[in-house]
């Protein structure tokens, strides 16, 4: 199991896993893998943190303070 800088407790889990990581103290309550290269990955956690990830490597990019509130939803922009 890997661990990151950027979390807690919560960790994501498919039918077929392929990476496993904390991700969050909390929950995590969005996400989503970005458009463009297919090798980013933004959590969005019950901490209100919002968290970047390349795809296969255990450490977070960066983790961003979104809303005193649970963070549901993740958007990328395509542009």
């Amino acid at each position: 199991e890997r661990t990151s800088d950027c979390g807690g407790a919560g960790a994501m889990e498919a039918s077929s896993r392929l990476q496993t990581f904390l991700a969050h103290p909390g929950g995590v309550g969005a996400v989503r893998i970005g458009p463009n290269s297919g090798q980013v990955l933004a959590t969005g956690g019950d901490d209100g943190q919002v968290n970047l990830w390349r795809v296969g490597r255990p450490n977070c990019l960066l983790s961003l303070r979104a809303a005193k509130a649970p963070v549901a939803s993740i958007a990328f922009d395509d542009n």
